[in-house]
């Protein structure tokens, strides 16, 4: 992050307009970073709903291990590849000659190399999505919060008409919070000069249905397995196929008898009028208690 801190203050102090999109820890630590070189400018600083980081060789463990797997060297690599739709958690590895280019078709011009989703068994995915892998400071983080680092907020958006109704687009939809004067502004250019579909919605949902803008994540149990079994062989993928055996069970399972797949299409195949009457019922019914 030296170099990037660096190159913002140059860009800043020769005028340039800056966007910068990191973690909220990154957004904190650039905005310091300027203070402290005391460099003005037009700085816009964006944060990302984050759960936590895990360390890069974690990463560069597994990449190895699917290198060897697939006999073919990794070029790039997507955790939610595009091509893919995003909210499927596609994640993909293109080697040197199937890189990944993703055109505004949103077809798939070359095939990956490896591609996993969140149920597939990949070990760093169950390691991620199930909070394994984090650093130590992220299970304390001072950031998962809803007074936010950055100018305006990204993340995806959990709680999308719980609290009021909502009748439009509902997949691959993203929260975007505003907290700043500037973020104000940069939203309106953009929503005026770029086509994005904004809706605004009671800035309560997302800070009650987002659990990390509440609290940092939680580490279960068997993070401690799998630190002990990374400390004896310094190999993710040996330590996590000890560590997260139950959950590779579970996933198992779950392919064999997939209720929760089953229960999601009955309900994609409500229309949504009735679901939106029942969630309007609910809602009232709901606040009704609340007056009591």
């Amino acid at each position: 992050m030296d170099d990037i801190y660096k190159k913002i203050c140059t860009l800043l102090k020769s005028g340039e307009v800056v966007l910068f999109i990191g973690l909220p820890c990154q957004v904190a630590g650039v905005k310091n970073y300027m203070q402290m070189q005391k460099v003005s400018g037009k700085l816009y600083t964006v944060d990302l709903v984050c759960h936590g980081t895990p360390p890069p060789k974690y990463l560069k463990d597994h990449i190895a291990w699917i290198e060897k797997k697939t006999g073919k060297k990794a070029k790039s690599l997507y955790f939610r590849d595009p091509c893919y739709k995003t909210d499927k958690f596609a994640f993909t590895i293109y080697d040197v000659s199937h890189e990944s280019i993703f055109e505004q078709t949103n077809l798939l011009s070359k095939k990956p190399t490896y591609i996993k989703y969140v149920g597939d068994n990949d070990l760093y995915q169950i390691g991620y999505h199930n909070a394994l892998i984090y650093r130590e400071c992220c299970y304390n983080c001072i950031y998962a919060r809803a007074e936010r680092s950055g100018d305006i907020t990204l993340g995806d958006y959990h709680g999308l008409g719980k609290m009021s109704g909502y009748d439009h687009e509902r997949n691959q939809v993203s929260c975007v919070l505003i907290n700043t004067e500037q973020g104000k502004s940069l939203w309106t250019v953009l929503t005026q000069n770029v086509h994005i579909a904004s809706h605004e919605r009671p800035v309560d949902e997302p800070l009650t249905y987002e659990k990390q803008l509440k609290t940092p994540s939680v580490a279960p149990p068997d993070r401690s397995v799998f630190l002990e079994k990374y400390k004896e062989s310094q190999n993710y993928n040996v330590s996590a196929a000890i560590a997260f055996s139950s959950y590779v069970k579970k996933n198992r399972i779950a392919k064999m008898f997939p209720v929760r797949a089953i229960k999601l299409n009955i309900i994609r195949a409500i229309p949504r009028p009735v679901k939106e009457a029942l969630k309007d019922i609910r809602r009232k019914n709901s606040s009704g208690r609340g007056l009591k």
